[in-house]
C-alpha cells in the first residue's frame, strides 16, 4: 500500500514552482551577478548568491500575483 503524505500537494506544488525558478535563464544569470558582486565580501558566496536570488524570484511572483489579484478585485463590479 502506498503512503502519501498529507502535505503532499502543497510540497509537490513548491517544488515544482522552485524547479521552474533554478532553471530560469534569468535565474541563472543574476545568481552568477550576485556571485560576483559577493565573492570578496560573503563568508559564504555561493549560497547568498543563491538565496538572494531565490529570494528575489519568489518576491517577484508573489508581487506579480498580488497585483494581478488587486486588478481583478478593482475590475469587478458588484452587480
Amino acid at each position: 500500500m502506498v503512503t502519501v503524505w498529507k502535505n503532499h500537494g502543497k510540497s509537490l506544488a513548491i517544488t515544482q514552482q522552485i524547479s521552474e525558478i533554478v532553471l530560469n535563464r534569468e535565474f541563472i544569470n543574476l545568481c552568477e551577478e550576485l556571485l560576483y558582486l559577493y565573492k570578496n565580501t560573503a563568508h559564504h558566496p555561493e549560497k547568498e548568491a543563491f538565496q538572494d536570488a531565490l529570494y528575489s524570484f519568489l518576491a517577484q511572483r508573489d508581487s506579480a500575483r498580488q497585483y494581478r489579484l488587486h486588478n481583478k478585485q478593482a475590475l469587478s463590479f458588484p452587480g
